[in-house]
């Protein structure tokens, strides 16, 4: 940036002050779409947590979660988090460890694996926590 102003200056075509100036906007339009990026990202993750928190089953919790986590495995925590709501229903407990299973093993898990993983550790019957090899 500096040398943008400096050969401004130079060539006459703005004068200090002025290349300052414009430097500065460009930072703050640089700012303010980085911060509206992050306004974006946090009201899509808002949103997927509230359609989490609207699961009425453990079925229906364990596909949005899967869902969720196939685009967002940084949100395992709030996932578990909300998962203990079931933990006194048939299976609420075993749903709880599951995700705490996911949450150990999927940091070892590729991108490119991610998505077997998850349905192999999100089915009803048969859960595998191992990490695919192909």
């Amino acid at each position: 940036m500096n040398g943008l102003r400096d050969a401004l200056v130079s060539a006459g075509v703005a004068s200090s002050v002025e290349a300052k100036r414009i430097e500065a906007l460009k930072r703050f339009a640089q700012e303010e779409r980085e911060s509206n990026l992050r306004s974006k990202q946090q009201m899509q993750q808002q949103a997927s947590l509230l359609d989490l928190e609207e699961a009425e089953s453990i079925r229906e919790f364990r596909d949005k979660a899967r869902k969720l986590l196939m685009e967002r495995p940084d949100l395992i925590r709030d996932v578990i988090r909300s998962a203990h709501r079931f933990k006194d229903a048939d299976g609420g407990k075993k749903l709880v460890w599951q995700f705490f299973q996911i949450r150990d093993t999927l940091a070892g898990v590729t991108m490119n694996e991610r998505e077997r993983f998850l349905k192999r550790a999100l089915r009803a019957h048969g859960v595998t926590f191992e990490i695919p090899m192909e």
